[in-house]
């Protein structure tokens, strides 16, 4: 199933803040949850399957994603309660923060299929263990032994961030 994690509010569980540094507008509760209801219909849908699958691309999945996302925040009314427009960019930063702030909520991690088929856990690595025998890959899908990459730093400690653009 296509989707774009960086939508998933998996961002460290951190507020997202506009250009000029403004939390995102609360949504209440109701519309949250139906604007992840409507996100989550979608996705699962024949329509955006359709287009998920049009391109295998990083790029095209966020903007199929973020169409979904714009089109459930409309088809919920999320800022009509003010008797205004919400602009598209202001509505996506209200709905990832919301995600954000409900991640230990079970009723609402239901409702999306990256928090019910998450299977992530705190690792066992922990600082100063040796590093794993693993083969990484380049962007351009070349497999790096990566215990021969990193013995070209010699002695020197390494700090490493990884994760998962799927």
């Amino acid at each position: 199933m296509g989707m774009a994690h960086f939508t998933s509010g998996k961002r460290g569980y951190v507020m997202y803040t506009n250009a000029d540094g403004h939390l995102p507008i609360p949504i209440e509760n109701s519309i949250l949850y139906r604007i992840l209801t409507l996100e989550d219909t979608y996705r699962a849908s024949e329509e955006y399957q359709d287009m998920y699958s049009q391109k295998d691309d990083l790029s095209w999945f966020r903007d199929v994603t973020l169409a979904l996302q714009q089109r459930a925040l409309r088809e919920a009314g999320f800022g009509v309660e003010w008797g205004i427009g919400v602009s598209e960019k202001a509505g996506l930063m209200s709905l990832w923060s919301a995600r954000g702030a409900l991640a230990g909520n079970p009723l609402y991690n239901q409702l999306t299929v990256y928090q019910r088929k998450d299977r992530s856990r705190e690792g066992s690595l922990r600082n100063g263990d040796l590093a794993p025998a693993v083969t990484l890959y380049t962007q351009n899908h070349e497999p790096v032994d990566f215990l021969d990459y990193m013995s070209q730093f010699g002695d020197k400690p390494v700090f490493i961030i990884a994760g998962s653009v799927s």
